[in-house]
C-alpha cells in the first residue's frame, strides 16, 4: 500500500510538471497576445484575459485539504482518482502536523479505508457514486470517518466484516497499535467506517 501510494504521488508530479512546462513554453505566446490587445488599445479584453490565464495556472497547483502533509499527500493521489473514475470526492480535514502517528501508520490506515472505499464505490451500480471523507479531534481523540456508496450488503460482526480482507486487516493493525477501534456500518446504500484513535 505504501509503494503504491508513493507511485500514484510520483504521477501526479509527473502530471503536473507536464502541465506546468506547456504553461511555461506558452508563457511567451501569452504576452505577445496581451501586447497586442493593449496595443489595439482594449484593456477589459486583456483583464478577461489575464483572469482566465490565472484561473488556468492555479487549477495546476495541488489542492491543500489540510496542513499535514502526509494526510494532505494520500487524499491529493486519491482525489486524482476519484475524479478519474467520477466519483464525487468531499473532504473536511482541519487536522495540523502534530499528529502523534508515525508517517507509515498513517499511510496504511488511511490509504486502505480510501482504496476500499473506492474499490466499493465503482463497483456500485448507483448513478452519483460519491465517497465523503471527515476528520476530527475531540477530547483527545483522532477520528475518520469514510462514507461511500456501495451495492455491498456487509455481514457485520461486531461492527466488523466478517470476511475481512487485507486492507481492513491492516486497518485493524493500526487500531491496536494505538490502542483505538474502527466500527464500519451499512445502510441504504452507505457505506461508512469510523476510526477512533486516542492521541497520547
Amino acid at each position: 500500500m505504501h509503494s503504491k501510494f508513493l507511485l500514484d504521488q510520483i504521477k501526479n508530479y509527473e502530471r503536473s510538471e507536464e502541465k506546468n512546462s506547456q504553461f511555461r513554453h506558452d508563457v511567451r505566446h501569452h504576452m505577445m497576445h496581451l501586447a497586442n490587445l493593449i496595443d489595439e488599445k482594449n484593456p477589459k479584453a486583456a483583464l478577461d484575459y489575464i483572469e482566465e490565464y490565472d484561473k488556468a495556472v492555479l487549477s495546476l497547483s495541488q489542492k491543500r485539504y489540510c496542513t499535514n502533509a502526509v494526510i494532505n499527500n494520500i487524499i491529493s493521489s486519491y482525489a486524482t482518482r476519484f475524479q478519474e473514475k467520477n466519483i464525487a470526492f468531499s473532504v473536511k480535514c482541519p487536522i495540523k502536523d502534530d499528529l502523534k502517528m508515525k508517517d507509515i501508520d498513517i499511510v496504511s490506515m488511511l490509504g486502505n479505508i480510501l482504496e476500499n472505499a473506492l474499490n466499493a464505490s465503482e463497483k456500485s451500480a448507483n448513478e452519483n457514486k460519491m465517497v465523503a471523507l471527515y476528520f476530527a479531534i475531540n477530547c483527545n481523540r483522532f477520528m475518520i470517518v469514510c462514507e461511500n456508496t456501495s451495492d455491498e450488503n456487509l455481514e457485520l460482526v461486531d461492527g466488523i466484516p466478517k470476511n475481512k480482507g487485507i486492507g481492513i486487516l491492516s486497518i485493524l493493525n493500526v487500531c491496536e497499535i494505538y490502542h483505538g477501534y474502527v466500527n464500519y456500518r451499512f445502510e441504504n446504500g452507505l457505506c461508512s467506517v469510523c476510526v477512533v484513535l486516542p492521541l497520547f
